[in-house]
């Protein structure tokens, strides 16, 4: 497992998040070259719950694959995480296991 952080573009990062097509670029070339598949990606919502936003809906569109977001609401004490699984045309709630 590799994590690579992908700079956020968006004019309001407090609210939104727009991924750095290069980022997402690099990490995917990365990827490919060592033989490994993009399976996910990890954000905050600094303001809201732990839910995919209409932003992640139109991200998912956007990415044109499925793939798996983990999803942490920092404004909740404690910060709340939840899995979801973008599957081309929606996301569906995963039960999250600590091992």
């Amino acid at each position: 497992l590799e994590l690579f952080a992908v700079a956020n573009l968006a004019a309001l990062p407090q609210t939104q998040f727009v991924m750095d097509p290069q980022g997402w670029l690099a990490a995917d070339t990365y990827a490919q070259h060592h033989g490994y598949d993009i399976i996910g990606i990890c954000h905050t919502h600094p303001q809201g719950g732990a839910r995919p936003s209409e932003h992640d809906r139109a991200s998912g569109f956007a990415l044109g694959r499925t793939l798996d977001y983990l999803i942490v609401a920092t404004a909740s004490t404690p910060p709340q995480m939840t899995a979801w699984r973008w599957d081309g045309d929606s996301y569906t709630e995963e039960a999250l296991t600590w091992i």
